[in-house]
């Protein structure tokens, strides 16, 4: 083999080599480059991971520092504004406090005279009512001394009580009531009379006492008479300047002609009367009382077991309880029509009922009904036409 090829050779394994050595050297610095990379990627997540727990940390602690300030600020600012504001607060309270006991004092003293102003008003009209009452007896006691014994029966009745007409008028006084509360309840009737009275055939009221049905029909300008048998109560309705006269009921009725007057009026009279007489008095104003007149007879409602056993009992000269039924049965066997029966003056409210059974709630109110309804009944009887 020649030098050349010698060298030929040489120079073709020299090249080889170069290349091989060059491909190895690429590989490994790629190699490198990758491990450095490696390296390089770890060390600096760790740095930055280190860089962020140091920047938390950092920032934590700068954070609670700040909020420490902040709180702290935030308290004495608050404490500022809360003594200021619990100042005001406590200023405004005593204020509020000494508005109101000014005013509860004022109340109160505004209340207590008009409590004793209200206590002087009733002490001084009871007291005189009482001197009223004293004076009216003493001259009714004077004008009918001369008289005799007074007394208040029922007529052929010998079992009837015997009273004087002073301690009779002075029980009226106390239990029934006063004149103005007697008018108020008599007042309701007004409407059934004033159509059929006038002066040719007036209005008749037997019983009349103390004058309250007198009084309230001169008021609307209708005649009227009224007849009693109690002179005590006769004077005092004369006093007060109204039509009565004393007399007996049937005595009047008696002498009275057929069709003479247009209403007839007993209030608180027939449980007054012996049986038969109360047959003959409905009898005889049947016949005295005009074509289409009407009677009135108010008497205490024996319906009412608290009225029939015990209020009832309270005026001596009381014969019995007479039963509307047989009010109304005596009337239409006199004669009379046409009947109308009215109960009135509860005794009490009826009490709310709605939260019991239908049943049961009317079976209460009747009780309720008989022990606290109407304390009075009045039978309303008219005659025929002719």
């Amino acid at each position: 083999m020649s030098r050349r090829d010698l060298d030929g050779v040489s120079r073709s394994v020299v090249d080889r080599v170069r290349r091989d050595w060059e491909r190895a050297t690429e590989q490994r610095l790629d190699e490198l480059a990758a491990a450095v990379r490696l390296d390089a990627e770890a060390a600096l997540a760790h740095a930055t991971e280190q860089a962020v727990r140091a920047a938390r940390e950092h920032t934590e602690a700068a954070l609670a520092e700040a909020l420490d300030r902040s709180t702290a600020a935030a308290r004495e600012h608050a404490g500022a504004v809360l003594t200021r504001e619990s100042d005001r607060v406590i200023q405004t309270a005593h204020e509020h406090a000494e508005a109101a006991s000014s005013y509860a004092t004022e109340q109160a003293v505004r209340a207590a005279h008009e409590h004793t102003n209200a206590a002087v008003g009733v002490a001084v009209r009871e007291l005189t009512t009482q001197i009223s009452v004293l004076r009216r007896e003493l001259s009714q006691l004077t004008a009918l001394a001369a008289r005799g014994p007074l007394h208040t029966e029922a007529r052929n009745d010998p079992s009837a009580a015997v009273i004087d007409g002073v301690t009779y008028a002075a029980i009226e006084d106390r239990f029934r009531g006063s004149f103005e509360e007697i008018a108020s309840r008599q007042a309701r009737y007004v409407p059934y009379v004033e159509t059929v009275v006038d002066d040719a055939h007036p209005a008749l009221d037997l019983g009349s006492g103390r004058g309250e049905w007198l009084s309230l029909l001169i008021e609307r300008s209708l005649a009227v008479r009224g007849v009693d048998s109690n002179p005590v109560a006769v004077a005092t309705a004369v006093n007060a300047g109204l039509p009565a006269e004393e007399g007996d009921l049937i005595d009047v009725l008696r002498r009275a002609a057929d069709g003479s007057f247009g209403a007839i009026t007993m209030f608180q009279v027939v449980e007054h009367l012996p049986f038969d007489l109360l047959v003959t008095v409905l009898g005889e104003c049947c016949r005295v009382l005009r074509p289409g007149g009407v009677l009135i007879a108010e008497t205490p409602n024996a319906l009412n077991v608290r009225v029939a056993s015990a209020n009832f009992w309270l005026d001596p000269t009381h014969q019995r309880p007479v039963h509307p039924e047989l009010l109304r049965f005596l009337a239409t066997r006199a004669g009379f029509v046409r009947t109308e029966d009215v109960f009135a003056n509860e005794l009490a409210p009826m009490p709310d009922l709605g939260d019991l059974p239908s049943s049961a709630a009317a079976v209460v109110g009747e009780l309720v009904a008989r022990f606290s309804g109407p304390g009075d009944y009045a039978l309303v009887a008219w005659t025929g036409l002719p």
